[in-house]
């Protein structure tokens, strides 16, 4: 992978994946295609399914446990109702993570003091005039990327 032009110091994590080459990198396929399309407001979130929201992060915090590892909790709205959004162990989302930024989260949801909540769900940020439902349906889940 080093006759790719921009190519930069991550690319030993390339032969950890099998594609130490740009031929192998070619015809490399990801392993799943996580699907974005199942989207659904707030209110209609059921626990133990695979779901998919846009919203509009409404307070979000840091907090440091007895460990030493930093929690990231986030309530997120879409007009329907709210969710409690944690993540665990990104201190770094804190500073990307604020109130008022609209994003498109996916994870299974789980329940938490008989609530709804996502606990460290895929998530991206939206543009900030995107039309609702205007995000990619299907996008590719690589191992490299995780």
């Amino acid at each position: 992978m080093t006759n790719f032009y921009g190519v930069g110091p991550h690319r030993h994590l390339a032969g950890k994946t099998g594609r130490a080459n740009s031929g192998r990198h070619a015809l490399f396929v990801p392993r799943r295609h996580d699907d974005y399309s199942l989207m659904k407001p707030i209110n209609k979130l059921a626990i133990g399914e695979k779901a998919t929201l846009i919203g509009t992060i409404w307070e979000v915090r840091g907090r440091r446990g007895r460990t030493n590892q930093e929690t990231i909790h986030a309530v997120v709205t879409d007009g329907t109702g709210q969710i409690q959004v944690t993540w665990f162990n990104q201190p770094w989302l804190l500073k990307r993570c604020g109130q008022g930024l609209r994003v498109v989260m996916q994870g299974t949801v789980e329940q938490y003091l008989g609530r709804p909540v996502f606990n460290n769900p895929d998530w991206e940020m939206l543009a900030r005039f995107a039309p609702h439902g205007s995000h990619c349906a299907h996008l590719p889940a690589d191992a490299w990327a995780e």
